[in-house]
């Protein structure tokens, strides 16, 4: 005798189908993304996330007696995503501090530059008044 599938289960593999192939897209933008020179670090969260994507529905689709390939498959590439992206940020970690000191005085020095600017013009404007005053000194009735 064959039972009759419960819809409640039904729905939750569904959705654990969903979740994984959600998971499996954000894990092969991660993966990929984590290979850029640099910019590969900011891998790690999309790789985090789409391990959640994927462990979730590896317990739903095992509970369901389902196949579970795709949230393997998702688990290995976000894994391997989030390796590179960790070994990028240990690599180019003295890149990023360099980088964060030249902003640090990249705004110091624009920040100089700007007011001595305005300083001038400053001076130049009291000086155009004082010259006016001085021309136009006698007010005539």
């Amino acid at each position: 005798m064959q039972q009759t599938p419960n819809p409640e289960n039904r729905q939750g593999v569904e959705t654990a189908k969903v979740l994984s192939i959600v998971g499996l897209v954000v894990s092969i933008f991660a993966f990929v993304f984590s290979f850029i020179p640099c910019f590969g670090y900011y891998a790690i969260g999309p790789a985090i996330f789409a391990m959640l994507f994927s462990i979730v529905p590896l317990i739903i689709l095992r509970k369901a007696g389902r196949k579970i390939y795709i949230p393997l498959i998702t688990l290995g590439v976000s894994a391997v995503a989030l390796g590179v992206g960790i070994y990028q940020r240990s690599t180019f970690n003295q890149l990023f501090e360099a980088k964060d000191e030249i902003n640090e005085a990249f705004k110091e020095h624009i920040t100089e530059a700007v007011l001595d600017s305005l300083n001038r013009k400053m001076e130049e404007i009291n000086d155009s008044i004082k010259q006016y005053e001085r021309e136009h000194d006698s007010i005539q009735w």
